[in-house]
């Protein structure tokens, strides 16, 4: 799903910031809020987020973006944690893996903005 499908209104979700081996291993969401990726890893110019199975509901397959591009995913209205990786890409397709898993938890009483 791309964030043109899912717009992102300031204020109303959460930002990840996505940088190499310094992204926060856990956001959380209030319930049916949005989450924003934002790629902050210039010298990999696009990255995908890759959710485990299951995933949250708005989402399908792999999501893709860019540094000017950030990836914007729909939360789902119940309490759910879920857990997704991160891959950095250049232009010419190398490409660098985030260590470990992170997770996204959709909660009550969790923030409305980051």
């Amino acid at each position: 799903m791309s964030s043109q499908t899912n717009p992102f209104v300031e204020g109303t979700g959460v930002v990840v910031k996505a940088v190499l081996d310094k992204t926060k291993p856990l956001v959380e969401v209030a319930l049916g809020g949005k989450l924003r990726f934002e790629n902050h890893f210039p010298e990999y110019p696009d990255f995908e987020i890759e959710f485990d199975s299951p995933g949250p509901p708005s989402v399908t397959g792999t999501l893709t973006g860019t540094v000017q591009k950030p990836i914007v995913v729909q939360m789902p209205d119940v309490e759910h944690t879920f857990s997704y990786h991160i891959v950095y890409k250049k232009e010419d397709g190398t490409s660098k893996r985030d260590h470990g898993v992170f997770h996204a938890r959709s909660c009550g009483g969790c923030p409305s903005n980051g």
